[in-house]
């Protein structure tokens, strides 16, 4: 870490590490920010696009079929950005049948992050966003997964550095995160600032927190996607997003030099007011992106019911379209099951879709049985932008 180009106004202090090396202990939260006329603009911009979708969501009763598919966008993306790739496909169908993982563990991890996801949004019903919560997070990203070695569920006990990649020595290292004899002290901070009820500048202080948690860096591996997990949380438990509609790592992903470097830049100099002004246009662009998606999902929604209906099926293909917004990819048994079916049956069903173009046969992950997916909803999914 070249401590040269710590300033005065960085918020925090270096510390010697047990390694020979200096790292960075951030001060506690919030900052002094001078909020310019230009952050405002934007902190009002923001909230009108977020304002928009929490409206739509409000008016969607059991919408776990538009948030599905929002939090499989998620996943791919914020894996994406720590470097597990895998496709939208492949994730349907691992979602549908763990059975199709095979040899591909990188669909594992980002379905962990979905999994991880939707568990802490049931678990707010017990718990607010604490320590103990981010560790239950942590633990469910990371199992059986690689890192699944490390202290899943735990802090670190020991130095972790951030660095160009995995075999970064120290002395290289591109940040150098809080020594262990901090750590504690660090996290209680920031859980008391998280919990204190006095959030009036609600995504700022998301921005201020996700910075913080990444700064702190308290597990030995995941710390980037469980920073990224805390956002939509804190949405959902501070009321400002009743439905996980509103995620922020494709828009990460899309910016990602200019994610790490900002955030670096706020430790090195305090540079509060560009990485804020950073999220504050992620938040608005993923709104928007959000509302155009969700939109379109209700379209397609519509569109499916009426094409199988017009069809003069019967109403398990109904059931079947509403079950593929849930999951996109399955296999005559798992339409079986779903339906309370023969197999036969089942297939008869699975080939009426398939000549309605909802669904085609892939082969996108090996498995002894067929598999299906619906490409209409993949594509809302994975598209790059929805108009």
């Amino acid at each position: 870490m070249d401590t040269s180009k710590f300033t005065d106004n960085s918020p925090g202090i270096l510390v010697p590490t047990d390694e020979g090396v200096l790292a960075f202990v951030p001060y506690p939260l919030p900052p002094t920010i001078d909020l310019t006329d230009t952050l405002v603009d934007q902190l009002s911009a923001s909230m009108e696009s977020v304002g928009e979708l929490r409206g739509a969501a409000f008016l969607i009763q059991n919408a776990d079929y538009l948030t599905r598919p929002l939090i499989s966008r998620e996943a791919l993306a914020s894996s994406r950005i720590e470097g597990t790739i895998a496709s939208a496909e492949q994730l349907a169908l691992f979602t549908a049948d763990e059975a199709f993982e095979r040899d591909q563990p990188t669909v594992r991890e980002v379905s962990n992050y979905a999994q991880a996801l939707k568990y802490g949004i049931d678990r707010l019903s017990d718990l607010p966003v604490s320590l103990r919560l981010i560790r239950e997070l942590h633990e469910q990203l990371l199992r059986g997964v690689r890192g699944g070695d490390t202290s899943v569920g735990e802090f670190r006990t020991g130095q972790n550095w951030i660095g160009r990649s995995a075999r970064t020595p120290i002395g290289e290292a591109r940040f150098v995160p809080c020594p262990q004899s901090h750590l504690n002290r660090c996290l209680n901070q920031f859980e008391e600032f998280v919990g204190n009820g006095d959030h009036s500048r609600v995504l700022i202080d998301l921005a201020l927190i996700h910075y913080q948690f990444e700064t702190i860096h308290p597990f030995e591996d995941g710390n980037g996607r469980v920073g990224r997990l805390i956002t939509t949380l804190l949405m959902a438990e501070w009321g400002l997003m009743p439905q996980p509609f509103l995620h922020l790592s494709s828009y990460f992903e899309e910016y990602r030099n200019d994610y790490i470097d900002l955030l670096l830049e706020v430790s090195l100099s305090g540079r509060w007011e560009e990485w804020i002004s950073f999220y504050l246009t992620a938040v608005q662009s993923q709104a928007t992106d959000a509302l155009k998606r969700v939109k379109k999902l209700l379209d397609l929604r519509e569109q499916l019911r009426a094409l199988v209906q017009t069809a003069r099926s019967s109403a398990l293909l109904v059931q079947l379209v509403d079950q593929l917004f849930i999951v996109p990819g399955l296999t005559i048994p798992i339409a079986a099951d779903i339906l309370g079916v023969t197999y036969r049956a089942a297939a008869n069903n699975v080939e009426k879709l398939i000549e309605l173009g909802i669904l085609i046969e892939t082969t996108a992950m090996s498995f002894r049985a067929r598999a299906f997916i619906s490409r209409p909803i993949l594509d809302v999914v994975q598209d790059e932008s929805v108009e």
